[in-house]
């Protein structure tokens, strides 16, 4: 929180944060209404208020969203600012709580999805030994942790 020297006012950046600490929303800064360096509870609001006051639009989302995976807590999906990226709720349950993107999710996100390596796909355990890499053979099944991450644009 810092003072905007247009207004001796305070321009705002809240963050929220799930219940065991990982950030789920950072939203775009705002100039406060009030001029004191107090904590204010109703930072979201106001800041939501604040953009559609704005630009005119009540389905503004000025802040950037990431989804964890339920049994994991990894980021599974994010979203960038702006509505125009919001344009459906792209989540599905799966049956063991899990949740996946929709195959047909309109919104623009980046997506994540998470593997287990297989030792089919032949992964070179290439080491570095004595100043010379040296190639052990392939990884075996579940030796590595794969991240797959698809941009808004596929």
């Amino acid at each position: 929180m810092g003072a905007s020297a247009a207004t001796s006012k305070n321009i705002v950046t809240p963050v929220e944060y799930d219940p065991v600490g990982q950030q789920l929303r950072e939203y775009l800064p705002y100039i406060s209404t009030q001029a004191t360096e107090n904590y204010d509870a109703q930072t979201s609001k106001k800041q939501a208020d604040y953009y559609k006051t704005k630009y005119g639009n009540s389905e503004v989302h000025p802040y950037a969203e990431t989804i964890p995976e339920a049994a994991t807590n990894k980021p599974l999906m994010q979203y960038t600012q702006g509505s125009v990226f919001r344009n459906s709720t792209p989540l599905a349950e799966t049956q063991n709580g899990i949740h996946k993107p929709r195959t047909d999710a309109t919104g623009r996100f980046l997506s994540n999805s998470y593997r287990i390596s297989q030792a089919s796909e032949n992964i070179p355990m290439l080491l570095y030994e004595n100043g010379n890499i040296v190639n052990r053979g392939h990884f075996p099944d579940g030796a590595l942790l794969k991240t797959i991450t698809t941009d808004p644009d596929g």
